[in-house]
């Protein structure tokens, strides 16, 4: 958030503020796909890992 928030200071019309709040509404909306997404990745990782180090 703290990356496109300050998008939304600079920005300069209303249209520009628009999509960037419906990008941030979107964000939020998946946020739980996203953080699935993110657990999947770091099991996939950790289980390479494990297989590197019996290797």
């Amino acid at each position: 958030m703290t990356i496109i928030l300050p998008g939304l200071l600079c920005a300069k019309d209303d249209k520009s503020t628009d999509a960037l709040l419906r990008e941030i509404d979107g964000i939020i909306k998946n946020r739980q796909t996203y953080g699935a997404e993110k657990e999947a990745r770091i099991a996939d990782l950790k289980k390479l890992l494990s297989e590197m180090e019996l290797g």
